[in-house]
């Protein structure tokens, strides 16, 4: 028998974890086989959903408590730019101005090529200066006006002498120029005024995450779990640091996170660990691959989601089932919960809301890490069959809620400080990267390629 390729089953995997189901059953479901009778009950519902913390000496053993009754969320404030994976460098965004009530499409246009079942749209947009930049499926870099969604300008930046199209990286703006990773093993500097490149250098292998600009510094994380540090003026190799490499993991990676002081790249493995930034010296590492009773898919110890780095914590989330705060300066824990999700903790004072691998919006007290409330998302399409399997992309706080977009074609809304479900719309296109927000505006890429911007 040949030996499977690494690769391979890192793609099976992916394709599992995007719900793409339909050809993995083909694969490991050749014939159709007699439906058994009775109730059809999800092993994952049997494991025990997560429950709010009693506060002190309220609720009985076993009981429910209430969330708080006024939680204070921080005052809304208007930026401008969207300008890096996850807002900022550290991706700490708070609470982000938006309209109140309904928002209506202003205009929508496509950026290209969407996810295919072999190639995942990974990249999402950034907004600064009035534009709006996206990568495709393609390799395809385009600009458009934030205002009407007019095209600006739009070049590939494949590879030379590359004709097959790869799973990408993405973009990340500062000091002027559009920096782009991407799955040739390059990093490229781009003019975002009329996307001439600048500069484009080969790195040690492929990138499946934005880089994270800061302080005249690029960091990438690699493939192979790698974080690559580079002159953002020349693109020139500054250091790199080697994490313990991971034969399987979900799409996509996470950005690193960056301070003045530190950057945080997330591997696969479970690593977090803290770099500093002059030479890559490990100041600190931690571990967060869980332990999980089921195995398969659910053991990935994969950080998909963007560490946090917020008021002197690194705040970050594995896939195989834990979240944890880390003191910034000497990675102490300060707290940990048995929470795996793969999207990216949204921290906003003193609170965190994240979205749970069981389809729960969670919102935890950022000092603590106590449950404050607990919403159950929808699970499936067909409920009742326990098929369709939804993925929710969020949360994002803006206006005054919590927003996600999901598989199934909604958008929903939900109260911070309760947890209560406000308003969900269809938006009717398939949705798993969280939306931005810049300028009021609130913007949606889906997975056939258009990008939407909502007022």
């Amino acid at each position: 028998m040949r030996n499977i390729s690494p690769v391979l089953v890192m793609m099976v995997t992916s394709a599992i974890a995007l719900g793409a189901c339909s050809k993995v059953e083909k694969i490991f479901n050749p014939r159709e086989e007699r439906r058994l009778g009775g109730e059809r009950v999800s092993i994952m519902e049997m494991q025990q959903s997560l429950r709010p913390d009693a506060p002190s000496g309220q609720a009985a053993e076993g009981e429910a408590a209430a969330a708080p009754t006024m939680m204070n969320i921080p005052a809304a404030w208007a930026n401008e730019f969207w300008p890096q994976a996850g807002g900022y460098p550290n991706h700490s965004m708070q609470h982000l101005a938006l309209r109140d009530g309904a928002l209506s499409v202003a205009w929508e246009v496509s950026i290209g090529e969407g996810s295919s079942d072999e190639i995942p749209l990974v990249a999402q947009p950034v907004v600064v200066d009035g534009r709006i930049f996206t990568l495709d499926t393609d390799s395809h870099l385009s600009a458009f006006n934030i205002e009407n969604g007019a095209t600006l300008w739009g070049i590939n930046v494949r590879a030379k002498d590359e004709d097959d199209a790869v799973i990408g990286g993405g973009m990340g703006f500062a000091d002027g120029i559009l920096y782009v990773t991407t799955g040739y093993d390059e990093v490229l500097a781009v003019n975002p005024q009329n996307g001439g490149i600048i500069w484009r250098v080969t790195i040690p292998s492929a990138a499946r995450a934005a880089p994270t600009v800061m302080d005249g510094r690029i960091y990438v994380s690699t493939l192979d779990n790698r974080l690559i540090a580079l002159n953002a003026r020349d693109g020139a190799m500054l250091w790199e640091h080697s994490g313990f490499s991971e034969s399987a993991g979900l799409v996509g990676a996470a950005s690193p996170t960056a301070t003045r002081s530190i950057v945080i790249p997330a591997f696969s493995s479970g690593e977090v660990t803290a770099l500093r930034v002059e030479n890559g010296s490990v100041a600190w590492s931690e571990n967060l691959a869980g332990i999980r009773n089921m195995g398969g898919l659910s053991s990935l110890a994969d950080i998909k989601g963007l560490p946090v780095v917020d008021n002197g914590l690194v705040i970050a989330i594995s896939f195989s089932g834990k979240i944890a705060a880390m003191e910034e300066l000497s990675g102490t824990r300060v707290w940990q919960r048995d929470i795996g999700g793969s999207q990216t903790p949204w921290v906003a004072g003193d609170y965190v809301y994240v979205v749970s691998v069981d389809n729960e919006l969670v919102a935890l007290d950022r000092k603590t890490g106590s449950i404050l409330w607990v919403s159950q998302l929808d699970k499936y399409t067909d409920p009742e069959d326990l098929e369709g399997k939804i993925l929710w992309a969020g949360p994002v706080l803006a206006g005054g809620r919590l927003i996600l977009t999901g598989s199934d074609g909604r958008m929903v809304e939900f109260h911070p400080q309760t947890g209560a479900a406000i308003a969900q719309s269809d938006l009717g296109r398939m949705m798993i990267l969280p939306p931005v927000v810049a300028n009021g505006t609130l913007y949606i890429l889906s997975e056939n390629g258009m990008l939407a911007a909502l007022r």
